[in-house]
């Protein structure tokens, strides 16, 4: 497969090889950054020391990822999703122990951020 030829960075006036999403290095750091102090720090999201706890609980509750169990994998589970998306109900019935792909992938199909579904997987809806 033939490889494309670089483009220029989509930044007005920036003479630079994009290398990859459109910008250059230096763009798309400067874009990051942005986009994380417009975020806030995760104690500001509500990830605070509390969080830490509840998180801890539950991954030792629920070891496992629970998408995979429900697909027949067993897989360890590494983080917590709020089923609800509200970072302050922390109550056990509204979080899910999940491996790093399960989450991104919730995360991104329910915040709208999903290029494509996985045909292959299709997520429950606890």
């Amino acid at each position: 497969m033939p490889i494309r030829p670089a483009s220029a960075c989509s930044y007005p006036r920036c003479p630079n090889l994009a290398v990859k999403g459109g910008r250059c290095e230096q763009h798309q750091k400067q874009e990051q950054k942005q986009i994380d102090q417009q975020r806030g720090t995760s104690s500001e999201r509500g990830y605070n020391y509390r969080w830490r706890k509840v998180r801890v609980l539950k991954l030792n509750q629920d070891p496992l990822c629970q998408e995979c169990l429900y697909e027949g994998l067993v897989r360890p589970a590494d983080e917590v999703h709020h089923k609800d998306g509200n970072p302050h109900n922390n109550d056990m019935d509204n979080l899910l122990s999940l491996c790093k792909s399960c989450h991104s992938h919730i995360t991104a199909t329910t915040q709208g951020f999903a290029a494509t579904p996985t045909p292959s997987k299709s997520f429950r809806t606890f």
